[in-house]
């Protein structure tokens, strides 16, 4: 259609009409009489409409490569968890297994084992992606990393307490003269 329009000026008028800007700027190239400016002003607002057509370019090229990498790691996730499935290999079921052989070594009530194994049962059947399974698992190792029916033999060095607390804590001497005064009468009461 361009080739077949002969005379400049209304080239440029159907070139300016058919920009994707706004109609009072449409309207200021379409009033100006002077080609060569007429010219200038259309070949500016072509060069911005293409240099905003390149940088959406950019944008959708970006993001549909991370759509890509996305839907890549997902698939190739999905096939190692069929492997190790196929293999007998489950990640998570190697995590319980080491969780309950560290179970085992632990020297805990019969309530705390009750919990212990309710709470592995929950976690076995938890969905490794959801969210809860890591609170969940958290919550167990938590379990195993107290230090259940371990006992220490106090030490009431006092001299000593005062020392450690004075090098670690800066300040908050009200706080370090009750620890001091609670030390002290748990030596008193030699408990």
């Amino acid at each position: 259609m361009l080739r077949n329009i002969n005379n400049y000026g209304f080239l440029l008028n159907f070139i300016a009409s058919n920009l994707g800007t706004k109609v009072p700027v449409k309207q200021e190239i379409l009033e100006c009489s002077n080609l060569q400016i007429k010219a200038n002003l259309i070949l500016e607002k072509l060069d911005n409409e293409l240099q905003l057509l390149q940088l959406k370019d950019q944008i959708e090229s970006k993001v549909r490569l991370d759509i890509d990498k996305q839907q890549r790691d997902y698939y190739l996730n999905q096939q190692l968890k069929t492997i190790q499935e196929e293999l007998g290999q489950s990640p998570q079921e190697q995590e319980l297994i080491v969780l309950l052989a560290r179970s085992k070594k632990k020297k805990w009530a019969k309530e705390v084992q009750e919990t212990f194994d309710r709470e592995i049962a929950k976690l076995r059947r938890t969905n490794p992606q959801a969210a809860e399974y890591a609170v969940q698992l958290n919550y167990v190792e938590l379990l195993l990393d107290l230090p259940w029916q371990e006992y220490t033999k106090d030490n009431f060095n006092l001299q000593r307490v005062k020392k450690v607390l004075d090098r670690d804590h800066f300040g908050l001497e009200k706080v370090k003269e009750r620890i001091l005064e609670h030390l002290a009468v748990l030596k008193l009461k030699e408990i």
